[in-house]
Parts: C-alpha cells; structure tokens; sequence
C-alpha cells in the first residue's frame, strides 16, 4: 500500500472538492458546474515529478543525456492544448450547463509514441531508458468529451504535434 496512498490522494482530493462544491450549491440552491479537467498542457507548465507528463518530456529530451519514461511506455493519456481548455471554458461561462463536464481531449496517444514524436521533432536519437512502473498508475486516460462537444460543437483541438512545436520552442527560448 506504500505507493497506493500517495498516488490515491490526488483522485481523493478531486473527488472530496467535487462533492463539497456539489454539498454547497444544493444546499444554498446554486447553479454550478465542475469541470473534470485532464491533462492541460502548454506553455510555461512547470515540468516536475506531478505527472505534467509533456513538460517532462520536452525537459529531458532538451536537457539530460538519458531519457527515462516511467513503466514500458504502452500505457495512453490525451493530451489538451491550453488555449483550447481556456477557450471552452470561457464558452461555458454562457451557458445555463449544470452539473459535471470533462474537459479535455479525446485524442489518445501511447506515451512511448509522444516521447518519440517529441526527439522526432528536433531530430534526436531515442533511446530510452525504462523505469518501474508505478503501482496503480491507470493504463489509460481518456476523458469521454460527447457531452462537451454537444454543448460546444464548434470547439476543435489543435493538433498534438503543433501544440508540441509551440512548447519545445518556448523551452528552448528559455536557455
């Protein structure tokens, strides 16, 4: 149980903001509406050990000799430019929605494939090194955006590969 609860909590915590905000609004008779966001990711993130998996990614390619992904790599996430969350969100600000959306994108893409597209990109040789896997860590990650895309039909994505670009380029404008 060692990993368990250190990786649970976060889930936890969602879940325990969720319910609260959920508790208060029906009780003080609120419209509201919880946003279950799944990986943002943009310029400027903080690249750290808290799961901002693209950030990490671009970090390591541009900076360490030995690039590392965490288990085999086959495990999937999507991934959602910021500017496309920022912009849902400021839509959903008039609406008369209530209740739970997820926000994210519904692209899946296989975390060995976004490390190599990231040393493809700047024509980097790819040659992992894999770590343990966590324990508990979820084999995938994909927010299921129907009711999003119901409500915001005109929302679209930018493309992995051009959101990419943009944040290698601004780490690379860091150094």
């Amino acid at each position: 149980m060692k990993g368990f609860a250190n990786r649970d909590s976060y889930a936890a915590s969602k879940a325990m903001g969720e319910y609260y905000i959920r508790l208060f609004a029906e009780k003080h008779g609120l419209k509201h509406l919880i946003l279950r966001v799944f990986n943002m990711y943009g310029e400027r993130m903080v690249g750290s050990r808290y799961g901002q998996v693209i950030p990490e990614f671009v970090k390591r390619m541009l900076y360490e000799d030995q690039f590392t992904i965490i288990g085999d790599g086959h495990h999937s996430r999507s991934f959602c430019y910021i500017q496309n969350a920022v912009w849902a969100m400021g839509e959903l600000l008039n609406k008369e929605e209530e209740g739970f959306l997820n926000l994210g994108n519904n692209h899946e893409v296989t975390i060995l494939d976004l490390a190599k597209s990231i040393h493809k990109m700047k024509n980097r040789e790819f040659c992992p090194r894999f770590l343990p896997k966590r324990p508990h860590d979820h084999e995938r990650r994909c927010p299921d955006v129907s009711q999003l895309l119901s409500i915001l039909p005109q929302l679209s994505f930018t493309p992995l590969e051009e959101g990419l670009k943009k944040v290698i380029s601004f780490y690379e404008s860091e150094t």
